[in-house]
């Protein structure tokens, strides 16, 4: 009986003016509040896809650019339209579908590496299945845009895609291959926007970013030594310190010796310039600060 009267109490007082004040002035509160919560939901999971898809790394494929812009000084609106449409076809499309499907498939070793941890899909914020989906959806995409855009273009991605899933699968556990694997898709990034441009006469240029780009490969490996478990990338075990630098050494003299002795135009001389001292200050303080957040965010 006590409880019948608590119930009639409680219908009355929400039925009354106390009761009309409390959803007109509290329910609207909450309501908001709900909203705000879901928005910053919503947020954090475009913030984890667009960590997924790697899409800061879009500007790499500033190579690709420079790359065209070197082949073909004089643009037209043409031009631009195909060069822009190409970046977007390999990179947030082709490109950001590989790295969830690298992420899926790397998910256990990447959840013993203090740097890659905090992947969305090692830590748990988006399943492997949806990164798998999500990246052969892109991966699809970009290739079906890149057949429509300029067969030359499609076979790059085609490159690319190739490159990426040996790598994935296979190369990635072979010393050596591992690095070159690593390395070769920034000078093919070059030499693609040079060939869509219509010339590679720029050949020297190609060479000696490539060896910086292996180098910077060796830095990688070198940092990760120092701070990763070896569970997390199994290669480290086939690796050692003084073998990497023996590698840093070589490539960054090769890439000295043909800015020396090919007499490369002013142009090509101050960008291979500008990218081996670059390339020299990272591999030499690979362990300040700087230079470690730098080799960390390219390992992401």
């Amino acid at each position: 009986m006590l409880l019948n009267y608590y119930r009639r109490w409680k219908f009355a007082l929400a039925a009354g003016p106390l009761g009309r004040v409390w959803r007109e002035e509290v329910r609207p509160a909450r309501r908001v509040a709900r909203a705000r919560g879901q928005l910053r939901g919503l947020g954090r999971r475009l913030a984890d896809v667009a960590y997924l898809l790697r899409l800061e790394r879009v500007v790499f494929f500033l190579q690709f650019g420079l790359g065209f812009a070197l082949a073909a000084p004089r643009w037209d609106l043409a031009d631009l339209r195909l060069l822009v449409l190409a970046i977007v076809c390999l990179g947030p499309c082709l490109y950001g579908g590989l790295y969830a499907l690298n992420d899926a498939a790397d998910a256990a070793a990447d959840r013993l590496s203090p740097a890659k941890r905090r992947r969305p899909v090692a830590a748990g914020r988006i399943s492997p299945l949806a990164a798998r989906r999500l990246g052969m959806a892109l991966v699809l995409t970009g290739l079906g845009l890149a057949l429509l855009l300029d067969e030359r273009v499609f076979a790059l991605g085609l490159a690319f895609a190739a490159i990426n899933i040996l790598y994935t699968h296979v190369f990635k556990h072979v010393r050596w291959l591992d690095l070159i694997f690593n390395a070769i898709t920034h000078p093919l990034r070059l030499g693609g926007g040079l060939w869509l441009g219509g010339g590679l006469t720029h050949w020297p240029l190609l060479a000696v970013w490539a060896l910086i780009c292996l180098a910077n490969s060796g830095v990688k490996r070198l940092y990760e030594l120092h701070t990763a478990p070896p569970a997390s990338r199994p290669v480290l075990r086939r690796y050692t310190a003084p073998q990497l630098m023996r590698l840093l050494a070589a490539c960054q003299g090769a890439a000295l010796g043909l800015c020396l002795c090919l007499f490369l135009p002013p142009v090509e001389l101050v960008l291979a310039g500008a990218a081996l001292l670059w390339s020299l200050a990272v591999v030499l303080g690979y362990r300040w600060p700087i230079a470690a957040r730098v080799v960390a965010l390219f390992g992401r």
